[in-house]
């Protein structure tokens, strides 16, 4: 009977606790961000041939020295503590988290798109949370 009063009262304070809290809510948006793009090889390399395992994936080498103002969707996920912004356009990139208790960003938060040459397919970009997997853990 104590076991059963004691899980009634631990559910009783979760259903309390979650009622004083906000929802938390979703949207899709866009955000606009200065970006030097870049292009894909057409052609997929032979790892044979070049030495580099990405088959059947392309490198992406050629990178802009032009900044131009370039509009991603957003989607956003926001609740009393933390506001996040995922870009699906840059491979469902985490890119931005704040911390709305203390008005700072967990990670870096770059101002710019700008694509270094240090990538297994070539072109990279820092900052925010990608998604990795695979033996190599940073994949094509």
């Amino acid at each position: 009977m104590i076991r059963r009063g004691s899980l009634l009262l631990f559910i009783l304070l979760i259903a309390s606790a979650s009622l004083a809290q906000e929802p938390v809510k979703a949207w899709e948006g866009t955000i606009d961000l200065p970006t030097y793009d870049w292009k894909e090889d057409p052609y997929p390399r032979f790892w044979a041939l070049d030495g580099k395992i990405i088959y059947p994936y392309t490198m992406e080498e050629v990178i802009s020295t032009t900044k131009e103002n370039r509009t991603y969707k957003a989607l956003y996920l926001e609740n009393d503590y933390l506001k996040v912004t995922c870009l699906p356009e840059l491979g469902g990139r985490i890119f931005s988290v704040l911390n709305k208790v203390t008005g700072k960003e967990m990670f870096h938060k770059n101002k710019v798109v700008k694509p270094g040459l240090i990538g297994m397919r070539g072109a990279w970009i820092s900052g925010g949370v990608e998604w990795n997997t695979g033996p190599h853990g940073h994949t094509v």
